[in-house]
């Protein structure tokens, strides 16, 4: 709902988006933001009330201390409902927050063009990814747990798990050519 945005009007691709500390912010469209940030140290939470949405940020995502990014539709479980998540930068996730993408037809797909990471002290929640696709011609760091247990792309670039990343053994991996590091 444009109305929910300062201004009335849904971010633009430029835009730095804050969702503050204490309020939750219910997604039902389709958003692409320059970098979000959830919470501004106690709490703040974005979650979706539609299926089938995609959140694209241009830059980085971060949730402050105690955030939460709901991957999934508000007016079901985390389990029922994903959306699709395209990161262009970093994923930081500060200590008490988590991201659950449980769902699965949950989508990250870590899609920038210069080196990313996915760094803690915070978690994904039960350290769930369902669909985890790369899509980065460079490097992506992973330095917190994940564990993949649906669908795996690694398209371009390099993978540093860190010992960090996990192939559930009811997930499937779909790279391309065999040149591929991890």
């Amino acid at each position: 709902d444009a109305a929910t945005w300062v201004g009335g009007a849904l971010p633009s691709p430029g835009d730095n988006v804050l969702i503050p500390d204490g309020v939750t912010l219910n997604v039902d469209a389709s958003v692409i933001c320059n970098n979000l940030t959830i919470g501004q140290g106690t709490s703040g939470v974005l979650s979706f009330t539609t299926s089938f949405n995609a959140l694209t940020i241009n830059g980085n995502l971060t949730l402050a201390a105690n955030g939460r990014f709901n991957g999934y539709t508000s007016s079901v479980s985390p389990t029922a409902g994903g959306v699709q998540v395209n990161v262009a930068g970093n994923i930081n996730i500060g200590s008490g927050a988590a991201i659950v993408m449980g769902h699965s037809s949950s989508i990250l797909n870590m899609n920038g063009t210069s080196a990313q990471s996915i760094n803690g002290p915070g978690v994904f929640f039960s350290n769930l990814v369902r669909d985890l696709r790369l899509v980065n011609p460079t490097t992506i760091n992973v330095n917190v747990p994940i564990t993949v247990n649906q669908q795996f792309d690694m398209m371009t670039g390099t993978l540093n798990t860190n010992g960090n990343v996990t192939l559930d053994n009811g997930g499937q991996s779909y790279n391309q050519a065999a040149n591929r590091q991890v």
